[in-house]
């Protein structure tokens, strides 16, 4: 588990959503570290905001479940 340094700001249209993006290449191991790094950052947007989340890791897909098998035609002639 890695933690990351973002800039989180809301959009003016909608004050329900927000955007975010990543701020620093790195992926830091511990908190600590990253809140160093995050205190030296300053936000582009006005009403922006640093921040220190975790990292998103890719996790691997579901298996997809396979639907009903329908009779073919042919099969059922054939009985």
């Amino acid at each position: 588990m890695g933690f990351i340094v973002v800039e989180e700001w809301g959009d003016k249209d909608n004050p329900y959503k927000y955007h975010w993006v990543q701020v620093s290449a790195q992926v830091f191991e511990t908190r600590e570290e990253a809140d160093e790094d995050a205190g030296e950052r300053r936000p582009v947007h006005d009403d922006g905001l640093i921040r220190v989340r975790q990292e998103l890791r890719d996790r691997p897909t579901p298996k997809r479940k396979g639907g009903r098998k329908k009779p073919r035609p042919r099969d059922l002639r054939r009985r």
